[in-house]
C-alpha cells in the first residue's frame, strides 16, 4: 500500500484549519476537465486534505495572491480532496504521495505538463505557473495499437502485442476506454517508419501526438 506524506514546512504562524470558500476553484475533476477542453486550456490540479496543514495555509495566502488569481483565470483550476470517492481514484491514477502536490495537465490527453509536490508561496507558485504556462511543449508521438471498452480483453491484447513487437506497450484508461499505446517519438515521420514496420508484422495502429 502507498504511503501518503504529508510535506511539512515550517511556518511562523498557522490559520484556522478552514479553507476558504471563496478559492477560485473547481470541486469535480471531470467539469474541471470538460471545461479545459472546451476553452482548449490547461488544467491546474491541486491535490488536499481537509487535515493537510500546508494546503490549508496555501489556501489562505497563496491563492489569495492577486497574480495567482489572475494566472489561474487563464487556465482551468480544480481542487480534489483525496479523502472523496473521486479522490481516491485520481490519487491512484497520479501517483499522489504528497500533499499538497499541484499539476498542470493537458486536458486534452491527461498528459501531465508539471509538478509540485510542496506548499508554495504567493510569489512562488506565480513564478512556476508562469515559467510553465509560457513554455512551449514540445510535441512527441506515439501509436496507439487498440481500443477496447473490456479490460480483460485489453490486457490480452497487451500481452500478444508485447510479444510480437517486443515493445512494451502501455495501457491506458480515458473515458471508460481502454487504450493500447507504445512510443514517445520525437517527430511525425519517426513515428511513421515505426508504424510501416509494425504493419508488416502484422499489427495496425494510429499515430496519435501530445
Amino acid at each position: 500500500m502507498r504511503f501518503l506524506l504529508v510535506l511539512t514546512t515550517l511556518f511562523t504562524a498557522f490559520s484556522p484549519i478552514t479553507a476558504q470558500t471563496s478559492w477560485p476553484f473547481l470541486q469535480n475533476y471531470t467539469e474541471a476537465r470538460f471545461k479545459a477542453q472546451q476553452n482548449q486550456t490547461q488544467l491546474y490540479v491541486h491535490f488536499t486534505a481537509s487535515w493537510c496543514m500546508p494546503c490549508i495555509w496555501m489556501a489562505e495566502n497563496s491563492y489569495q495572491n492577486e497574480q495567482v488569481l489572475s494566472r489561474l483565470n487563464s487556465i482551468v483550476p480544480v481542487s480534489i480532496d483525496i479523502e472523496s470517492p473521486e479522490g481516491k481514484t485520481l490519487q491512484e491514477k497520479f501517483q499522489i504521495e504528497m500533499l499538497p502536490t499541484l499539476l498542470i495537465i493537458d486536458a486534452q490527453n491527461e498528459q501531465i505538463i508539471a509538478r509540485k509536490e510542496k506548499s508554495l508561496s504567493g510569489p512562488a507558485l506565480y513564478s512556476w505557473l508562469n515559467e510553465v504556462l509560457t513554455t512551449p511543449v514540445s510535441k512527441s508521438y506515439f501509436i496507439e495499437v487498440g481500443q477496447y471498452v473490456n479490460l480483460d480483453e485489453a490486457h490480452k491484447a497487451q500481452e500478444i502485442i508485447q510479444k510480437i513487437l517486443q515493445e512494451k506497450i502501455a495501457l491506458k484508461e480515458i473515458d471508460t476506454l481502454y487504450y493500447l499505446q507504445f512510443g514517445n517519438f520525437t517527430s511525425q515521420e519517426i513515428a511513421q517508419n515505426k508504424l510501416s514496420q509494425i504493419r508488416d508484422l502484422g499489427i495496425n495502429g494510429r499515430i496519435k501526438s501530445f
